[in-house]
């Protein structure tokens, strides 16, 4: 990836984010969304945004939907703040790293507990 593009990637995330809690008034949107990561294609046409959304399923698939109708708006936005020659469209993806690890680092407590409990009881 070019450093070109590298800038653009972390422009357009920093300012998404910026967008996001300014901008977006959707109630089915959850506050608690935060752009991880930014892939733009080459020619700028296309940018394929990765969000993560704490909370419940229901909770994440309200706020794509909201992210899906707003994104031609953002877009609109971010052709404001940023000057290049062709805003990318924004398709925006689901991250769930954030919410595996959240699970993982519970079942990892879970099993520690667990041992914990029966080394006292075998004492």
């Amino acid at each position: 990836m070019s450093k070109r593009i590298e800038r653009i990637n972390f422009t357009i995330r920093k300012e998404l984010g910026t967008l996001l809690s300014e901008n977006i008034n959707d109630p089915r949107f959850s506050t608690m969304t935060s752009i991880t990561n930014v892939d733009t294609s080459p020619d700028l046409s296309n940018a394929r945004v990765y969000v993560s959304i704490f909370g419940e399923e229901s909770e994440r698939i309200s706020s794509m939907e909201a992210l899906y109708s707003a994104s031609n708006r953002l877009r609109n936005l971010l052709s404001k703040k940023i000057k290049i020659r062709k805003i990318p469209k924004l398709n925006f993806i689901l991250d769930n790293d954030i919410n595996y690890s959240s699970e993982m680092n519970e079942l990892i407590d879970n099993v520690i507990s667990q041992d914990k409990n029966k080394s006292t009881l075998s004492d």
